[in-house]
């Protein structure tokens, strides 16, 4: 049953609390309003729109927004781009760290260049991204946290996801085994 920070259980059909409870929801930063994070969601995760029909609908939107005195939302498909960028998510943050190969290079092959760079990998702790993932109400009544085997009608084993693999089925076997 759902229950605050100390346990006690909420009303039935009482919403969550909140994750942070500092969060405003009318603080939609770094975006304008939630107007203007739903059209970045739009054209950019739902519709995909090429950075030219960006551009131009943005462009023709900033022509009428002139009109009424107002400023347009974004003035094009970067700034829009950089808002999206800038966009919190969660509280895992980045990290960072350079790796170059270390053994030998063959001389003459100018197409292993890549041996001679350093290469800077961009990356956040999985175990944090985890513990966020598993915290998010969005996820909550979605994830299967038993190993299960799924079969189609002909007998044939389904692979889904994580929890209908092998590994996790083979380790929920070894963990029940060594308890008896």
């Amino acid at each position: 049953m759902p229950c605050d920070e100390e346990g006690e259980y909420l009303e039935p059909g009482q919403p969550p609390l909140p994750r942070n409870p500092n969060d405003d929801p009318a603080d939609w930063w770094p975006y304008e309003n939630r107007f203007s994070f739903e059209l970045a969601e739009l054209l950019y995760c739902k519709a995909r729109m090429s950075i030219t029909y960006t551009n131009l609908l943005l462009q023709l939107w900033s022509q009428i927004t002139a009109r009424h005195g107002e400023l347009a939302l974004f003035t094009n498909h970067s700034e829009m781009l950089e808002t999206i960028d800038a966009t919190p998510l969660a509280g895992v943050p980045w990290q960072c760290f350079d790796i170059s190969y270390v053994g030998p290079i063959p001389e003459e092959q100018p197409h292993l260049q890549w041996m001679r760079d350093t290469h800077t990998v961009f990356f956040r702790d999985p175990r944090l991204v985890v513990q966020e993932m598993l915290a998010n109400p969005e996820y909550e009544g979605s994830i299967n946290y038993a190993p299960t085997q799924v079969f189609d009608k002909n007998k044939d084993r389904q692979y889904q996801d994580l929890m209908t693999g092998n590994w996790s089925w083979d380790q929920a076997v070894r963990s029940c085994s060594n308890m008896l």
